[in-house]
């Protein structure tokens, strides 16, 4: 379903997009709606009555006029009025101001009178988008009329997943490619990621879902070598606000990393080209989505009292009864960025950490800015332990413990060691008053 953004401010004022310094930007799978009634024109203006001469596709001028823009693809695109209420003119153009026309038309047929284009553009370049009411001369375009205005844009070459809505189906522990070459960016669509405290920019998105059918660490790696500079946030279901997301550095490998502990679910990648138009990156990004269950909690024996004397006890030889502690549901969220063969963390959070539990990290090796750290956590949160890192660069070797432990429960214990820029992860187990992790 098409997005309707409506640029109207009142009747008796002129719409917010009332000439080209004003021109508001639109999106591919939208509907722009307006009302031209107090709109004017600009001097020297194209395509209005006088200057320049009309064009020979067009054979129409224009009152009334209404500017937008919109970024090319890198396909064939279609601009049209269906929907307006009044007999449009339509024209396309590059330039600021618009200097060069690229398509204009004024009736789609001889019984239909709103407008329509169709043309190739070239990715990362702006089109300004003219559209006014129809007129003939000097008295009819002093004298015309304006009213409801609708202008609609359709991506046609692009991907199937280019919008949220469209994303491609993406199997866990699986690879593939794909290229951002004609892909877009939706109205709405967030195309910013916060990283060290800077807003990254990026543009020409693709959309990939992918189930989670159980606790676990979802890792994902895309772009790479060859000037493939990747930017990919991941989302929950249909949230608009991204779990992580991660740029990378640009003079490293150019690849985007995220590894998070999530729970079941349905989730959203959004894998896109560094920069913003026009310089946002072209390429076949390998993406790669790489998942770990989490363990099953472990059982442990509490011990009994001796009923044997007691009658009706259970007879010689029955099994010991356990029980089964519950496990700390705390989960870890950790996204780095890879220099060389180290890396720097951009996101370390305890998610779901209980009321009343202990968190333990630890640091050892070449780029730690500290040794050990705890703290005790009053209510239920989250807490995000990326400031104790200070932007620091941990270098090969180095390992991080965090335990996550709480009374009368399994503790959580995670540990991670930096090797090829990457974090490799080891998930164990830790009984209540054991000092020792075990497998889960």
């Amino acid at each position: 379903m098409a997005i309707a953004i409506t640029l109207l401010t009142s009747a008796s004022a002129a719409s917010a997009s009332d000439g080209q310094a004003a021109a508001e930007p639109f999106f591919y799978g939208t509907a722009v709606t307006a009302d031209n009634t107090n709109d004017t024109t600009e001097l020297l203006e194209p395509q209005t009555f006088g200057v320049p001469a009309k064009p020979i596709s067009c054979i129409a001028f224009m009152a009334r006029t209404e500017w937008l823009t919109i970024e090319g693809t890198g396909a064939s695109v279609t601009i049209d009025t269906a929907g307006s209420a009044i007999d449009t003119v339509l024209a396309v153009y590059t330039g600021n101001p618009a200097t060069t026309e690229v398509a204009c038309n004024d009736d789609v047929t001889s019984a239909v009178h709103t407008s329509a284009v169709s043309f190739p553009t070239d990715a990362n370049t702006t089109y300004r988008v003219q559209v006014g009411v129809f007129c003939s001369d000097a008295i009819s375009c002093a004298t015309a009329a304006g009213g409801a205005l609708q202008v609609n844009a359709a991506n046609s070459g692009a991907p199937a997943n280019d919008l949220r809505a469209g994303a491609a189906p993406l199997a866990l522990d699986s690879a593939t490619h794909e290229s951002n070459a004609t892909a877009s960016v939706e109205a709405g669509e967030t195309t910013t990621c916060l990283q060290d405290g800077t807003s990254r920019a990026y543009g020409k998105t693709l959309w990939f879902a992918f189930d989670v059918p159980a606790a676990g660490q979802v890792t994902i790696r895309a772009g790479g070598t060859n000037n493939r500079d990747a930017v990919i946030a991941l989302y929950a279901g249909t949230s608009p606000t991204a779990l992580a997301c991660d740029d990378n550095d640009a003079t490293q490998t150019l690849q985007a990393t995220i590894a998070v502990d999530l729970a079941p679910g349905t989730y959203l990648l959004q894998v896109g080209g560094h920069g913003t138009s026009p310089v946002a990156t072209i390429a076949d990004f390998p993406i790669s989505l790489d998942f770990t269950p989490a363990l099953a909690p472990v059982p442990i024996a509490l011990p009994v009292p001796d009923t044997t004397s007691v009658p009706g006890a259970n007879p010689p030889g029955t099994p010991t009864p356990t029980a089964q502690p519950k496990r700390v549901s705390a989960t870890l969220a950790a996204a780095s960025r890879r220099l060389g063969s180290g890396l720097r963390l951009t996101r370390y959070s305890v998610l779901g950490v209980p009321a009343g539990a202990t968190i333990d990290l630890r640091c050892a090796g070449r780029g730690c800015p500290f040794t050990h750290r705890t703290t005790t956590v009053a209510q239920a949160k989250s807490v995000s332990l990326l400031r104790l890192f200070r932007h620091r660069r941990l270098r090969a070797g180095t390992t991080l413990t965090l335990r996550v432990t709480a009374p009368s429960r399994i503790g959580l214990v995670k540990t991670q060691k930096v090797a090829a820029g990457r974090l490799k992860t080891t998930t164990r187990c830790l009984a209540p008053g054991a000092t020792r992790p075990t497998a889960c």
